[in-house]
């Protein structure tokens, strides 16, 4: 099949590749939206629709544990998704959960362009076509190729990041190197998480030119990452930061673990071979500009892992374009290389296989509890947890998230409902599976964070009702990631049970 490839041209093979991807990635797109903040994203693009205030998109994805307001941390996304899905559901009236899926189908399939020509760059066509195989089939690639999310556009941000950075040090061409800046800059709009690459960008620099001017206009364009890195750790704070080692270990614990659950336990073990070869390969100086590149971005990134998020593996986004690359650069030279490349695939299958159908087969659990509440909770006042946005986006009923927002609420004649993860939620069940699992040294300063309990005070708590359909296994979208359920050993391989909480509903008297 790869050989009727070499009959079209480059431009041509990257036309397809693109059309191939998303044709994929569409056939098995997520049913409604799934990730947290998409929810609420959604409910301020419903809402300009209906008042005409284009402005109010830009309220989504604000700063996660500090200020209010301010520019959005992933100001770039909003800039070139809100009018792709004004165009198509407002004007042509498709579902806005639909057509924000769509988007990361289209970016990511995009950003699997761009890994074709950062391979070129170094192999074959051959080559370059497996590398970009072995790409869109990475679980989280492909997770963020069917799921609205802010990934899937720097998926592709970085990945243009890094073809103009590559190329301009391979063809010492200054153009390309200017265009690199100013994406790095894009890149750094759609999320922050990518700021800590300037260090790699500022190498590559210095290695297409020498020129004093050329390099000033590119420092000048660098500020902007500068300006945005203060703006987001002092002004309006982006993400809240912890230095507790033992917050930190967890969190690094974590991410292995999510690496081999969002690599697929195959790639994984060959990207770290990849890794310590790389090192070797520095130690020799044997090394050439890419594992520079590479190894610059990998450690800047380590950084991240002091930012306490339930999904780290998620700070490496802007990488994972190197991944396949670095792969094949190390191993294609080893006799079993076929045998290699084969097992990976089908490994990184096996691994998305579950996925594909749970999130193209069910709406998200919190849209059909939703629905559910809508229908019997009428006239009442609903104290949630996870649901909110949900609740809040498909439904009219009145709600609070925290039981200290009642006393803005006239409870006068109302009753008050209380849905099961206000108590618990999907994270700290599987916080505590892990725990009763695996004597853990940081469990007591990961509890502490997890468990924050908001008393409902004064008043006697009854269950009501239970959910009285089915819903798909999984709840929290990125629950394949970190869950170590039902065993630790079986879902290294593939995810086919998660816990979640039974979604019933209490009354508060």
């Amino acid at each position: 099949m790869t050989k009727r490839f070499f009959i079209f041209s480059e431009k041509q093979t990257e036309i397809l590749i693109f059309l191939l991807a998303f044709l994929i990635f569409s056939v098995t797109i997520s049913n409604g939206l799934n990730v947290f903040d998409f929810i609420s994203y959604a409910n301020l693009i419903q809402q300009s629709f209906k008042t005409d205030d284009y402005f109010l998109p830009f309220q989504a994805f604000g700063s996660y544990g500090g200020g209010q307001g301010g520019l959005s941390r992933n100001f770039l996304y909003i800039v070139v998704s809100s009018p792709f899905t004004y165009l198509f559901s407002n004007l042509l009236n498709m579902n806005i959960e639909l057509t924000l899926n769509i988007f990361s189908a289209i970016v990511t399939s995009l950003s699997a362009v761009f890994v074709y020509k950062i391979s070129r760059l170094f192999f074959n066509k051959r080559k370059s076509m497996l590398s970009t195989l072995l790409y869109l089939l990475i679980p989280f690639i492909f997770f963020n190729g069917i799921n609205a999310t802010t990934y899937s556009f720097q998926l592709f941000t970085s990945s243009v990041w890094i073809y103009f950075l590559l190329k301009a040090i391979k063809t010492k061409t200054e153009k390309f190197g200017l265009i690199s800046s100013l994406v790095f800059v894009a890149n750094t709009l759609v999320s922050l998480s990518g700021a800590p690459l300037i260090f790699a960008q500022i190498y590559g620099l210095t290695k297409i030119s020498k020129k004093i001017d050329w390099l000033v206009k590119n420092f000048a364009i660098l500020l902007i990452v500068v300006a945005l890195v203060y703006y987001f750790s002092f002004v309006n704070k982006a993400y809240p930061t912890t230095f507790n080692l033992l917050n930190v270990l967890f969190i690094s614990s974590l991410f292995i673990w999510e690496s081999i659950n969002g690599l697929s336990i195959a790639f994984f073990i060959f990207i770290s071979l990849s890794l310590f070869y790389l090192v070797v390969r520095i130690l020799k100086r044997k090394f050439d500009y890419f594992d520079v590149i590479f190894a610059l971005s990998f450690i800047s990134l380590l950084s991240s892992l002091i930012i306490f998020q339930f999904i780290p593996i998620a700070n490496f986004t802007p990488i994972f374009a190197f991944l396949p690359v670095l792969f094949i650069k190390t191993f294609y030279n080893n006799k079993f290389f076929r045998f290699i490349i084969l097992v990976i695939l089908i490994f990184e299958f096996v691994k998305i296989s579950p996925l594909i159908y749970q999130f193209h087969t069910y709406p998200h659990p919190h849209k059909d509890y939703s629905l559910w509440l809508n229908q019997i909770a009428q006239g009442s006042v609903v104290l949630a947890g996870h649901e909110c946005p949900w609740i809040q986006y498909y439904t009219n009923l009145t709600f609070v998230c925290r039981a200290r927002d009642l006393q803005q609420i006239d409870l006068q004649g109302k009753k008050i409902i209380v849905t099961e993860e206000y108590f618990k939620n999907e994270n700290q069940m599987e916080f505590e599976y892990l725990l009763n699992s695996f004597n853990l040294p940081f469990a007591n300063a990961v509890k502490e964070e997890l468990g924050k309990p908001d008393v409902i005070a004064n008043r006697t708590v009854t269950k009501i009702a239970d959910y009285p359909y089915n819903v798909r296994a999984i709840e929290d979208p990125y629950q394949w990631l970190y869950t170590t359920y039902p065993k630790i050993y079986l879902s290294v391989f593939m995810n086919l049970e998660f816990v979640k909480p039974r979604y019933a509903i209490y009354s508060a008297v």
